[in-house]
């Protein structure tokens, strides 16, 4: 395939075009501007709840990241017993269980050793904020 000039010229500005049309897209359906209302309250917009299938009775996972605040819909599907923080934080803590049983330490010295980890994890954050 030749590549005139004349091409060339056409299709960067084919290019061109479309990626503009694609930013005012995207700045036209996903950037809106909301005003906090009291006590930190916003309103999501209707078409984004529509698009995102957000109802009255959606829970949403708000998630502060990089600045960021994120707001996803999420599905609760039964309610389980414990806090869902103490459930994953026991996940998390597994493998370091799983393998301070396999090396022969007793559950007491593993609990003692996950409390100082955390203990010195806190003291070292405390140190930063």
């Amino acid at each position: 395939m030749v590549v005139t000039q004349k091409s060339r010229f056409f299709l960067i500005t084919y290019l061109h075009i479309y990626i503009v049309n694609l930013l005012c897209y995207i700045i036209i359906i996903i950037l809106r501007i909301v005003r906090s209302l009291r006590n930190g309250q916003i309103t999501i917009p209707a078409d984004f709840r529509e698009k995102l299938g957000i109802t009255q009775a959606s829970m949403l996972q708000l998630t502060l990241v990089d600045g960021e605040l994120r707001v996803k819909p999420v599905e609760v599907k039964e309610r389980q017993q414990g806090a869902l923080w103490l459930r994953d934080l026991s996940d998390y803590f597994m493998p370091v269980r799983e393998e301070g049983q396999k090396r022969g330490y007793t559950e007491k010295e593993i609990n003692d050793a996950i409390d100082s980890a955390i203990v010195a994890v806190r003291k070292k954050h405390e140190g930063h904020s």
